[in-house]
């Protein structure tokens, strides 16, 4: 029988098993499975028209696959590896509620907490709602904008208070809490929180406390900071038009860096699985409370299956 309801959860956009012990040594790795994996991915890659692609597999707290298969670019030689940088897109969502939990554990933040507390100058079309929207609301997709918000970004000469100052103007989509759209400018008004709340750059925010303690050294939380570390093991976003892949121009989302703009490798990516595998713990140091890590998780908003 089918569940009728899915559940959202803090930690937007990553779906994870949790291992509630982890071994001292690294776990077998089966060749078996390896060599048919490598096989279904190729042949994926064919079906999808895709030049490249690199994938991790982390068991246990471990990585057991960490590969890349397939070009970079396919009018330049280099082969995409597990070092291979991608856009992380929407997973840099999970790395934002991440931030407010840590905040929310340090007395910065919290969840309930009206935004208006933390940004006087925040306001949405209704202004006793806007009184009323909190934290945890930024992060859960039900607060009312409808995907025309996202118009308000994609044009590309907007910073992120000219945006954040138009959302008053957006009539809502729907009523508040009564259903889920998909919000990323919800995600950059989280991400003016933390910057706020924490005195320094969002992006330097995610860096400092995030990346750095993980060890990911193939990772940056903005396009342009991607591009500061001056690094040719990037990927080139290709496009397919009239049945043809084509070069396209990388569409950059640090207008709104909170809702998507970190870039990543599979190598790295592997330590940020792993650390959520171990239940908020980097070599057994935690970077936030057992408490406030679970909280990311719990399910907040019910959502229709055909929805």
């Amino acid at each position: 029988m089918r569940t009728p309801w899915l559940a959202s959860c803090l930690l937007s956009c990553l779906l994870i098993g949790f291992a509630h012990a982890l071994p001292d040594e690294p776990v077998a790795v089966n060749e078996s499975q390896t060599a048919e994996l490598d096989a279904y991915i190729g042949k994926a890659m064919v079906d999808w028209n895709l030049p490249g692609l690199s994938i991790a597999i982390v068991r246990e707290g471990h990585p057991v696959y960490v590969k890349g298969f397939g070009v970079r670019d396919l009018e330049q030689p280099g082969r995409v590896d597990a070092h291979t940088r991608f856009g992380m897109m929407s997973t840099t969502k999970a790395m934002v509620a991440l931030a407010v939990a840590m905040l929310v554990d340090e007395g910065k933040l919290a969840w309930d907490e009206p935004v208006q507390k933390v940004l006087p100058w925040f306001e949405m079309s209704d202004a006793e709602f806007s009184r009323k929207l909190t934290v945890r609301d930024t992060l859960t997709h039900n607060a009312g904008l409808g995907p025309n918000a996202d118009l308000l970004w994609v044009r590309g000469d907007l910073d992120s208070r000219q945006i954040l100052e138009r959302v008053r103007e957006l009539k809502p989509a729907y009523l508040p809490y009564s259903n889920f759209i998909y919000a990323n400018v919800m995600y950059q008004v989280a991400g003016e929180m933390i910057a706020a709340a924490s005195g320094m750059p969002w992006d330097e925010f995610v860096e400092r406390r995030i990346m750095v303690p993980l060890g990911m050294t193939e990772s940056s939380a903005t396009y342009a900071g991607m591009l500061a570390q001056h690094d040719d093991n990037v990927s080139i976003p290709y496009f397919e038009i009239d049945g043809t892949l084509q070069r396209v121009r990388d569409g950059a989302v640090d207008g709104v860096p909170a809702a998507g703009a970190a870039w990543s490798s599979a190598n790295d990516m592997s330590r940020w699985l792993a650390f959520l595998l171990a239940d908020g713990q980097i070599d057994g140091k935690r970077l936030l409370s057992e408490k406030n890590f679970h909280e990311m998780f719990r399910p907040q908003v019910l959502i229709p299956e055909d929805q």
